[in-house]
């Protein structure tokens, strides 16, 4: 009788303390939801706060991260947004009016229409960032790195360009005259016709840089490397190449009259339709100058293509539009399957709900695209810019990614089984939910992503730097992560069942509430990292290290009383692990219309 007293008072016991640890993971729960939610941001929600006491106040936000947070129309003049992480962010018509932005991180972020008047960009990171319609009158660009930016009709009065980075830029039709570009790279840039009448572009890298169209009158190009440039229809009256290589370059109907040619090398020079009248071109190499004309050969479905066509929904499957420019299209739900797009300007064309299979768009620029819900399985990417482009829900079964810019894209909900990433750069990128079974990955840079919910089943991440990478509620089945540092991740809610994490460095990961069922933890670091209510079940544990920084709990202990403990939290907690998909839900509900 007496034992039945002390057993029974002992369960009693069980139950209440196991009760008290519920509420405590609720709360727990709360919290981690909240910061979840919140993110790193909750530092500069304070100081918002802070700023609101007074108009007369500084907006101070520097450091702060907000990585894709909308600011559209916002009212930051003078604010302080230096080292400002602001990926993938919308400040499309922003109020930038002698903000300091230096230092500040802006991949893949829309800066359309934004007023950055006397703005410090110093040191500030815009690849892939949409400046279309951008005043940057007077602003500070020095050190800046604008790799496969857009300043189309952007505002660059009083600026110059000392140090920039401008790789694969486009400056499409931009006003650059008298410009200054002083060591400035524009290696690849899109300059076509662009007015760059005595702009100083002495010491600026332009190799393989379109200058199409190009006015470059009276500009010294003297002793430059212009192998292969396209300077087709470009006028170059008067202006100065002597001593350029201009090996295989396109001079086709330009006009070099009055042009110093002196010593240039001008072996295998397309000059078909060239205006030489009065050129001085002693001592010039001519070697294998062509002269013949060269055909279009842009397919007759594709010649009514130009800039801002609008052409939803029809076809123009297996057209060859390769390299033409019809930018700001409309085309939602038009053909183009096994379509030649190569090299083609295509920034902010409506391809939602394309049929983009097969195609070929490698090269192409797509910065801002609307590329939501189209098909684009087996095409081939490569090299294209996609920065700020929108394909979420899109297909990208099979395609070839390597070597894209997608800073700033979004990709929620996408489909990427087994496409190629190889190389690409996704700074600011989110994948959030996108299914990316099987997809390679080598050389990406994933800390710099967003994979929240995205599915990386089978995923080979070994020997990998991903500290700080961002897997909150990841699908990561099977994925392999032997020998990678995963130190600060977050894996919160992550699914790694069956994982491999051999060797891994997880000190100060968030690991609340993953997965471990079945996965290999052998020689695992977690030092640091919070493992409460983690599940554990068929894992491999052996020589894992903790230290008293380790946040763990009743889950993470292999005690028949924590074990209890642990089951009656999960029976009460039912979005808890493990997460393992049954079709018990399904077998078991009622249409609720059954009951109307």
């Amino acid at each position: 009788m007496v034992s039945n007293y002390i057993y029974g008072g002992l369960c009693s016991l069980l139950v209440v303390f196991s009760m008290l640890a519920i509420f405590t993971y609720a709360y727990d729960v709360e919290h981690v939801q909240y910061s979840s939610a919140q993110g790193s941001i909750v530092e500069c929600d304070k100081l918002k706060a802070e700023n609101t006491v007074s108009s007369d106040r500084v907006k101070d936000l520097s450091g702060c991260i907000l990585v894709g947070v909308n600011l559209r129309n916002a009212d930051l003049r003078q604010a302080d947004l230096s080292e400002t992480d602001l990926r993938g962010a919308d400040l499309t018509g922003a109020d930038l009016r002698e903000a300091d932005l230096s230092g500040a991180i802006l991949y893949g972020a829309n800066l359309r229409e934004a007023d950055l008047y006397k703005a410090d960009l110093t040191g500030a990171i815009l690849s892939g960032a949409n400046l279309r319609d951008t005043i940057l009158e007077s602003a500070k660009l020095d050190n800046v790195k604008l790799q496969y930016a857009k300043l189309y009709k952007t505002i660059l009065a009083d600026t110059e360009f000392t140090n920039v980075d401008a790789r694969k830029a486009n400056f499409c039709g931009q006003n650059l005259s008298d410009k200054i570009f002083f060591k400035t790279n524009l290696s690849g840039a899109d300059l076509a016709y662009s007015n760059l009448v005595y702009a100083q572009l002495k010491n600026a890298d332009l190799s393989d840089a379109l200058l199409k169209g190009a006015n470059l009158a009276g500009v010294d190009l003297s002793n430059q490397d212009l192998r292969g440039i396209n300077f087709r229809s470009a006028n170059l009256f008067a202006s100065n190449l002597e001593g350029a290589d201009l090996t295989g370059a396109d001079l086709r109907k330009a006009n070099l009259i009055n042009a110093n040619l002196k010593y240039a090398n001008l072996e295998n020079v397309k000059l078909s339709g060239t205006e030489l009248d009065k050129a001085d071109t002693e001592g010039a190499n001519i070697a294998g100058i062509i002269f013949e004309e060269f055909k279009n050969e842009v397919s007759l479905n594709a010649k009514k293509l130009q800039k801002k066509s609008n052409f939803p929904g029809e076809s123009f499957s297996g057209a060859n539009a390769s390299g033409i420019n019809f930018s700001e299209s409309t085309l939602s739900g038009a053909d183009f399957s096994d379509s030649n797009l190569k090299n083609s300007s295509m920034s902010e064309v409506d391809f939602s709900y394309a049929d983009l299979t097969n195609a070929d768009l490698s090269g192409s620029d797509l910065l801002g695209a609307n590329l939501v819900g189209a098909d684009l399985e087996g095409a081939d990417l490569s090299n294209a810019n996609l920065s700020g482009a929108d394909l979420s829900g899109a297909n990208l079964k099979n395609a070839n990614l390597k070597n894209s810019k997608l800073f700033g894209a979004k990709l929620f909900g996408a489909k990427l089984e087994n496409a190629d990433l190889s190389f690409s750069q996704i700074d600011g990128a989110n994948f959030g939910g996108s299914i990316m079974h099987k997809v390679v990955l080598t050389e990406v840079n994933l800390s710099e992503g967003f994979f929240d919910g995205a599915d990386l089943s089978f995923v080979k991440l070994n020997d990998r730097n991903l500290s700080k990478i961002k897997f909150h509620n990841a699908i990561l089945r099977d994925a392999d992560f032997t020998n990678s540092d995963l130190s600060d991740a977050d894996l919160s809610n992550a699914y790694l069942n069956s994982a491999t994490l051999i060797n891994a460095n997880l000190q100060g990961a968030n690991l609340f509430s993953a997965d471990f069922g079945g996965a290999d933890l052998t020689n695992v670091d977690f030092s640091g990292a919070d493992l409460r209510q983690v599940y554990i079940k068929n894992s491999k544990l052996e020589n894992i290290v903790t230290n008293s920084d380790t946040k763990t709990d009743s889950c993470f202990k292999t005690d028949i009383i924590n074990e209890i403990i642990c089951k009656i939290f999960r029976i009460f907690t039912p979005s808890s692990p493990p997460y393992e998909t049954t079709d018990e839900l399904l077998d078991n509900y009622i249409l609720r219309s059954n009951n109307s």
